[in-house]
């Protein structure tokens, strides 16, 4: 019987225990540990994959190039994208001096004679009929040389005639020009010496400081000539750097006017017409020079008096206000060597060194 008791018991107790609070009381510590997920992370639908590179090379475009042209292009080495071939390969464009489709540069040829040569130039029409044989008994160069190499580029742009290049082919040009001052010749620009005179074309010499190549009759265009339109593109998009003989960057222009006093008859016209007036004309000459020269004769002296005429003695000085005419002319070099620098003593000749540094005016001989 007490064990009956004691078995109730138990599973009474047990009954109220399972009923019991089991919650947490306050201030008990309970541990959590919370994850954190972010809203906006989605899942990749595919693997990511590298980008694909593009490692086919650009088609070469066939370039033939004639052989009288050569030497004019060997700037094609320059870009990568040309390949030379021979003209039986069948080229996809030819290098042309005639009618190019798309100029790539310019060959500028000179008339040249030598130097002593009095004239100064001839007619477009003199230089055309020297091209092709006709003679002119008024010109005082009735024939034209022409080294074989030039002749072979000229005949494909002129009427030529072939005796032009037959007349020295075992001389030097120079020699035989020198030799023979009935001929000019013509040659490339950039192959003058100074032995060699170049003779104005219509007034036009490429020594001009503003020469136009356009209008110069012995330009030779050099370009391309494409069987298509898609090759012409094609070297259009390449951005080719135009090529010419003719660079400015290499020569300068020098400007030797000669003597000068401005004294007596010109000084007193500059009282009339102005300081400026003598070089009104020629301003233009200075103007185009890099370096321009003039030999002065004569000091400049405040005590100067006007100049006159009608002077019978030769003890010349010139008014400071002279000085205006060179500053107007923009002359970058005063010679002096004159004779007549100290008419008047050593004091107008130092007068002359300080308006020449005032006027930032370089000179030369007296005083150095």
């Amino acid at each position: 019987m007490k064990s009956y008791r004691l078995i109730v018991t138990i599973i009474f107790i047990a009954f109220l225990s399972g009923c019991s609070d089991l919650s947490p009381k306050t201030g008990s510590i309970v541990e959590t540990t919370e994850q954190i997920v972010p809203e906006n992370i989605q899942e990749s639908p595919t693997p990511f994959l590298p980008a694909s590179k593009n490692t086919s090379v650009p088609e070469l475009v066939k370039i033939f190039v004639p052989p009288d042209l050569e030497n004019w292009t060997e700037w094609i080495d320059d870009y990568p994208m040309f390949h030379v071939v021979g003209r039986e390969e069948n080229p996809d464009c030819e290098i042309s001096v005639m009618d190019p489709q798309i100029l790539s540069g310019e060959i500028v040829m000179a008339l040249v004679a030598p130097f002593p040569t009095i004239r100064d130039g001839y007619p477009s029409e003199d230089v055309l009929n020297l091209l092709n044989g006709s003679t002119n008994p008024k010109l005082d160069a009735t024939e034209l040389v022409l080294p074989v190499e030039i002749f072979n580029i000229l005949k494909l742009v002129f009427q030529l005639d072939q005796k032009s290049a037959e007349q020295n082919k075992n001389e030097n040009l120079i020699d035989f020009l020198y030799a023979n001052p009935n001929f000019v010749a013509i040659i490339p620009f950039d192959e003058v010496t100074p032995a060699l005179k170049v003779m104005n074309i219509e007034g036009k010499s490429p020594f001009d400081q503003k020469f136009d190549s356009s209008k110069y009759l012995l330009t030779i265009p050099l370009g391309f000539n494409c069987t298509n339109e898609e090759f012409k593109e094609k070297i259009e998009s390449f951005g080719i750097k135009k090529f010419s003989n003719r660079d400015s960057n290499k020569f300068t222009s020098v400007l030797l006017t000669g003597t000068t006093a401005l004294v007596r008859a010109t000084g007193a016209k500059m009282e009339i017409s102005g300081m400026q007036y003598p070089g009104e004309l020629v301003k233009g000459w200075f103007d185009d020079a890099d370096i321009s020269h003039i030999s002065n004769e004569s000091s400049f002296w405040k005590d100067c008096p006007l100049a006159d005429p009608a002077q019978k003695d030769t003890f010349f000085c010139s008014r400071p206000e002279y000085m205006d005419l060179m500053t107007y002319l923009g002359v970058d070099v005063v010679e002096l060597t004159g004779n007549h620098l100290v008419d008047k003593g050593v004091e107008p000749l130092e007068e002359t060194f300080q308006l020449l540094n005032e006027n930032h005016i370089s000179y030369y001989a007296a005083g150095m």
